[in-house]
């Protein structure tokens, strides 16, 4: 099961004497705008260790370009995890509220550390105790980011958080499901919300 990806906003680069981890870092604000920030080192190399091929100029440049890439790559995959752990820990879907409350989600487990092919895979145990689980992940590849001109920014910034409302509804719509299915199978004496435990 897959959900649809978060985007990654465009990361802000506080300096200063503020900045906890020193040097040049990229912040990546929460896109529903409550506050919260990653704040990822903007100069951290990849993880693969250079090596300079014994070959032309040519074949040396493509060496440290392709470095570089995954480099990048590397980096917005590790702020693109802290975001979406964010994101399902801590902003639900609106159409989920009910009476002024909101109804209780399953709980996200992470299993895997970061630098772990796997990191971006959360885990769902069933809400009624049982050995069974549902394994989600959370990361569809790339992030896309999104720019405009400062005379849309604030539409832009609208559409990214409308959007980002519409893949949290997704993602739980998958995880919820499945987890219904289950129960339904395995637990068909359960009545009423799957989302708590019973």
């Amino acid at each position: 099961m897959t959900p649809a990806a978060f985007e990654l906003p465009a990361p802000e680069f506080p300096r200063g004497p503020g900045n906890p981890l020193g040097g040049l870092v990229a912040r990546y604000r929460c896109t529903a705008g409550c506050g919260w920030y990653h704040d990822e080192p903007a100069d951290r190399p990849a993880s693969t260790p250079l090596r300079i091929p014994m070959g032309s100029d040519a074949e040396t440049s493509a060496s440290l370009t392709e470095r570089a890439e995954q480099g990048l790559r590397e980096h917005r995959q590790r702020a693109m995890h802290a975001l979406t752990q964010h994101m399902l820990a801590e902003h639900q879907d609106p159409s989920m509220q009910v009476i002024g409350e909101v109804v209780p989600r399953p709980k996200a487990e992470f299993p895997y550390l970061p630098g772990d092919p796997r990191h971006s895979v959360a885990r769902f145990r069933c809400p009624q105790g049982c050995d069974w689980a549902c394994y989600v992940d959370t990361n569809l590849g790339a992030p896309t980011m999104l720019a405009a001109p400062g005379e849309e920014l604030s539409q832009a910034q609208v559409d990214l958080i409308r959007r980002n409302e519409e893949m949290v509804a997704a993602f739980w719509a998958t995880v919820e499901g499945a987890i219904a299915e289950h129960v339904a199978d395995a637990h068909p004496e359960i009545q009423g919300d799957v989302g708590s435990p019973g």
